[in-house]
């Protein structure tokens, strides 16, 4: 074999083997990390605490548009509209609505809207949490500020289509237009919170996992250097300190997703 290959195959079994000296410690680090992470989160209502604090922050922010866009005088209940989605999406359990997966908590919330959009005077401050960004006008035909005008156009959806003139048909075609708009409105602003939350949920577990990982590997060298037999400089220590930190970090949140992986093929 020639030199230059020789020292080809030397170098990569030298490499393969650190690798392999390294990975083992490392990869039971992440996995402890991991586990504590996953212990923590069954025995403390953190999901819960995290998304009440999500969801009530962006039904205050929408409301402070809804309120900025009709003005002081037409200021939205932020107090209301959270009730009335806890009792429209969990009849009243506020701990079983935010507990849940932030895909069926936002379910939950689209399947209000059906009937925000039917009764819109019994949930406005919802309505107007919820659809924030939609036109006015088209929240006035939703919910007419006039009751005599709200009476006599449940009397117009009633009447049979063929009994319509053309005027009433217009009328009728405004209002689910405007529907339409409006839930498809509410629809995007679900959506968008939906991926919000998860992100930072997920952004803020791997941190986690990082910052424990780290101080796991810190701490296992530590040891490993007052009671074993490593004896290295206060450089190489620093290094080693540093390097166990970096890399055992990052794995923690490899060894998270494998788990959930698994946990998903089971169910």
């Amino acid at each position: 074999m020639p030199p230059a290959a020789q020292s080809v195959t030397e170098g990569l079994q030298l490499l393969t083997h650190w690798i392999l000296i390294l990975a083992v410690p490392l990869a039971g680090i992440g996995a402890l990390s991991m586990a504590l992470i996953q212990t923590a989160k069954n025995m403390l209502p953190l999901r819960r605490w995290f998304q009440r604090n999500r969801v009530e922050n962006w039904l205050a922010h929408r409301a402070n548009e809804a309120t900025a866009a009709a003005g002081a005088p037409n200021s939205v209940s932020i107090a209301q509209a959270k009730s009335d989605l806890v009792h429209l999406a969990t009849a009243g359990d506020a701990s079983a609505l935010y507990s849940l997966p932030i895909e069926q908590l936002c379910g939950q919330i689209n399947a209000s809207t059906q009937v925000l959009l039917d009764y819109p005077s019994l949930h406005w401050n919802l309505l107007r949490c919820l659809a924030s960004e939609a036109h006015p006008p088209d929240l006035a035909l939703l919910n007419p500020p006039d009751p005599a005008v709200h009476a006599a156009r449940k009397m117009l959806l009633r009447k049979p289509a063929i009994a319509l003139t053309d005027a009433e048909h217009n009328q009728v075609d405004d209002y689910v237009a405007a529907r339409n708009r409006v839930s498809h409105q509410i629809q995007r602003a679900v959506d968008a919170l939906q991926i919000s939350v998860s992100f930072r949920w997920k952004f803020w577990m791997q941190l986690a996992s990082i910052l424990l990982s780290a101080a796991l590997g810190v701490a296992a060298l530590l040891i490993g250097s007052a009671y074993g037999q490593i004896n290295l400089s206060s450089r190489g220590q620093c290094g080693l300190i540093v390097l166990t930190a970096i890399l055992s970090g990052f794995l923690a949140p490899v060894a998270r997703d494998l788990v959930a992986a698994l946990e998903q093929i089971r169910t």
